[in-house]
């Protein structure tokens, strides 16, 4: 099993107290402390701090992790913890997905297998937390054809990891950029989840628990666009996506995106990209 592979990886695992949630490709644990020493995964793992975790070191280089980030490690690295630091009663998840899934769904999805994450600290978006949480729900409640549910979980867990980590792949500019604050990554997330509706300024700054003043300062900052500059960007990038896949008429785009009539959306397409809707299914 996936999961006696990763635990066999683990340098003294037989007095790490933790709990599992598996599913064929996908491993979650949540241990009580590190394990110390060179440790070395033949899958791609992922720490998720849920407070303070001391320095680890991966190929020999010092890595400081974040509360509410994901820290990223490729297959064959080898990942170091000190022996002061494996004793400390720790709070945070351990992420395991299996190498040759992931470069498959790379494929599919991104059409490259070969993917490889930077070791960094990605923000922890709203949606990914929700559907590991949803894995781990499903995975105690153990209800009938749970093995079919947690493995089509497993796969969302994956994408999302795909889209928002940083890594190798093409396309950059579809995945979320995030900046230091929360507060503005959490109105990030929901604009990015919410394409369909209209822009609300007063939305924003109730996700965010920011004044309009100073959400509309900080958002600029952090992404180099106003808020509603950045919606409309991403409304656009989205409808390129639905134009490339020659399902879907103008019409139906604008009206999937929340624009309240054909005009405004040619207007916003063509000041975006430079050609009309029309235009460009043409060229496709």
């Amino acid at each position: 099993m996936f999961e006696d592979r990763v635990i066999s990886k683990i340098k003294d695992n037989s007095c790490i107290k933790h709990e599992s949630y598996c599913s064929a490709d996908l491993a979650l644990f949540k241990p009580e402390c590190f394990a110390y020493g060179e440790t070395t995964f033949d899958c791609f793992h992922f720490i998720l701090p849920k407070e303070y975790i001391p320095p680890i070191f991966v190929d020999k280089k010092e890595k400081n992790l974040y509360k509410a980030h994901i820290f990223s490690t490729n297959p064959d690295q080898v990942i170091n913890v000190c022996q002061q630091n494996s004793t400390e009663k720790i709070d945070y998840l351990a992420m395991f997905i299996e190498k040759k899934k992931l470069q498959e769904l790379s494929k599919d999805a991104f059409n490259r297998s070969k993917i490889s994450f930077d070791n960094a600290n990605n923000y922890l978006s709203s949606i990914l937390l929700h559907h590991i949480n949803l894995f781990i729900d499903e995975c105690k409640t153990r209800q009938s054809g749970y093995q079919f549910v947690i493995d089509s979980i497993a796969i969302q867990i994956s994408i999302n990891v795909l889209r928002e980590l940083k890594n190798n792949l093409p396309n950059q500019h579809e995945k979320r950029h995030y900046s230091s604050r929360i507060d503005i990554n959490k109105a990030i997330d929901f604009l990015w989840e919410n394409t369909a509706t209209d822009f609300s300024l007063e939305t924003l700054c109730k996700v965010s628990n920011l004044s309009p003043y100073y959400f509309s300062r900080l958002f600029k900052d952090s992404t180099g666009k106003t808020p509603y500059e950045y919606y409309m960007d991403l409304k656009i990038n989205k409808a390129v996506d639905l134009f490339k896949s020659k399902k879907y008429s103008i019409t139906e785009v604008s009206y999937m995106l929340g624009f309240s009539n054909h005009s405004h959306f040619t207007s916003v397409f063509k000041r975006k990209t430079g050609i009309t809707p029309s235009t460009f299914i043409k060229s496709l």
